[in-house]
């Protein structure tokens, strides 16, 4: 831990999980992803390739609403931190998620996010 070399960054305590079992959605519909940092090193930012979050909320409090104009491309969460963003695919397909540090996003924290029409 000292040397900043851990043998995997994860998702839900197993690495490349939601690569091999994509997380379900379907197009048109709110999806809500909640994300805790939990460390116990690094914070995260939490992103969606291909979508835009209309819903922000961290640490008790809510960035941005729906009936807020703007959006939000990543959930940034210090050690410890959580919250939860919601979003709607805009179509059938498959979204990459990641930790935007792309150390932990090549490492295994990363997955897939499967929608159907």
């Amino acid at each position: 831990m000292r040397q900043d070399t851990p043998d995997a960054w994860v998702f839900n305590g197993v690495a490349d999980q939601y690569t091999q079992r994509p997380l379900k959605a379907r197009a048109g519909e709110r999806a809500r992803f909640w994300v805790v940092a939990a460390g116990p090193s690094d914070g995260i930012a939490f992103h969606i390739v291909g979508t835009v979050f209309d819903t922000v909320y961290k640490e008790g409090a809510y960035l941005l609403r729906p009936d807020q104009p703007g959006g939000s491309q990543v959930l940034d969460l210090g050690t410890a931190q959580g919250g939860f963003v919601e979003t709607t695919f805009p179509e059938a397909g498959h979204y990459a998620f990641v930790d935007h540090d792309m150390r932990h996003a090549e490492a295994g924290a990363h997955g897939m996010v499967e929608v159907s029409g």
